[in-house]
């Protein structure tokens, strides 16, 4: 699993836009469009948008650690991001959640070996010769 790095006052979490964050957004924003929508406004509204996403994709990624075997760590509420988070934050959690988002759409492929495309490459030519 994929997530992004979030430090907050020298604590870090990991938000990850899994199938149950994807279903949270729909709840509590109508999906991540609606919440990209929301997000993109200055005010208090963005505001606590921002806060609550940030919050439903923290505890996803701890949910998501935990079930990798990590200690746990804090899973930050909607309250403590709002009362914790400083006016020139707000960017860079705006940008975090979408990336995250993105992160969470985009398609993960794994190979099964560790191989190196241009070495194999190299290498056929090299019987070919």
């Amino acid at each position: 699993m994929k997530a992004i790095k979030l430090t907050l006052g020298g604590q870090d979490y990991y938000l990850a836009f899994n199938g149950a964050a994807m279903f949270a957004f729909e709840d509590a924003f109508g999906g991540s469009a609606a919440y990209l929508e929301k997000a993109a406004a200055m005010g208090r509204e963005a505001f606590e948008a921002i806060c609550e996403a940030v919050a439903i994709l923290a505890e996803q990624g701890e949910l998501a650690r935990r079930a990798m075997g990590y200690d746990q760590g804090p899973i930050p509420d909607r309250e403590l991001l709002m009362a914790c988070t400083m006016p020139s934050d707000m960017i860079r959690l705006r940008q975090a959640v979408l990336n995250a988002i993105v992160t969470g759409y985009g398609r993960q492929v794994e190979s099964q070996e560790d191989v190196d495309l241009g070495l194999v490459e190299l290498e056929q030519k090299k019987t070919k010769s």
